[in-house]
């Protein structure tokens, strides 16, 4: 199935990862140059290269999606709440931003529990505390 990645989704998608073009490239493992050249339209990278390139932004929740008239965008997939997780259907999914969080940045879900363990007990700063 060919990629329905283009130059502009691309550069989309990497902006909505929070990655620069380096950043998507060693997540890719490609060379930024080959990130760079597609971003500007100058090539279309190797299939291998873009399905690299595919994979990496999906790793973070990237999805390039189809619309029904023929439209390309892209979008982030919604993380769930582990607790929020439920049998059947559910209205209205809780999104979880330090689940965002992790996954962006490829935090192994054993030091998730540790983590957030550790800021739940941070101090929460509240309004009018300065910053002694």
């Amino acid at each position: 199935m060919p990629s329905k990645l283009n130059p502009k989704l691309c550069k989309a998608a990497r902006a909505l990862a929070g990655w620069n073009q380096a950043q998507l490239a060693e997540t890719a493992n490609v060379a930024k140059q080959t990130v760079a050249d597609f971003e500007r339209g100058a090539r279309t990278p190797f299939r291998n290269n873009l399905a690299a390139i595919e994979r990496a932004l999906e790793g973070v929740g990237v999805r390039v999606v189809a619309e029904t008239g023929g439209e390309i965008g892209v979008r982030m997939a919604p993380i769930l709440r582990q607790d929020a997780v439920q049998s059947g259907p559910r209205p209205s999914p809780t999104i979880d931003p330090l689940a965002q969080l992790f996954e962006r940045h490829g935090i192994d879900t054993s030091a998730q529990s540790e983590l957030r363990a550790l800021l739940e007990g941070w101090p929460k700063r509240t309004s009018g505390s300065g910053g002694d």
